[in-house]
């Protein structure tokens, strides 16, 4: 019996290091997620500085490092933050025809006006992403404890791919 209960308890305590030690990797990949998107965001944003300020050349904007590491981020953000995240990495296909059109020479107010909006957006995200990135790793742990964690991954999953075929739609 004794030799039982030592078993049991060692595959508890065994289950229970495993299971921390996925949390600890899933705070970590979202920690360097929010790293290379937030290294994108700044790109970003430097080169709608250069559209604004009238240069021209290699001003095509990125969203590669959101589209491969946007899950790895999705657990640690809030609702609200993740789906202002999406709504901002969502315009990049249209920035990019606003700085085209700064290019072409036919840029338009509205344009430029938008352009400043929406790097006044992403800078705002920036900040959202730091704060993941350099917050404490067990806070985050905890925050995902907080969650039931499989009915929010489902949620988030079913509206990327509604965000997808959506922005499939877009001319």
């Amino acid at each position: 019996m004794v030799v039982f209960l030592a078993a049991l308890a060692g595959a508890i305590v065994g289950g229970l290091i495993t299971w921390l030690f996925s949390l600890w990797r899933t705070v970590v990949e979202g920690q360097a997620a929010a790293r290379v998107i937030r290294s994108e965001i700044l790109e970003n944003t430097v080169k709608v500085d250069l559209a604004l300020g009238g240069k021209t050349g290699d001003l095509t904007l990125s969203s590669e490092g959101w589209r491969a590491h946007r899950l790895a981020i999705a657990l640690l953000l809030g609702e609200a933050e993740w789906f202002e995240l999406c709504r901002e990495i969502g315009f990049v296909r249209q920035a990019q025809i606003w700085i085209d059109t700064f290019a072409s020479g036919n840029a338009q107010e509205t344009a430029h006006e938008h352009l400043q909006v929406w790097q006044a957006d992403l800078r705002s995200q920036r900040k959202v992403l730091g704060d993941v990135e350099y917050g404490g790793r067990l806070p985050l742990m905890l925050r995902l404890l907080r969650r039931n964690r499989k009915a929010e991954e489902e949620r988030l999953i079913a509206k990327l791919r509604s965000v997808e075929e959506h922005r499939g739609k877009q001319p």
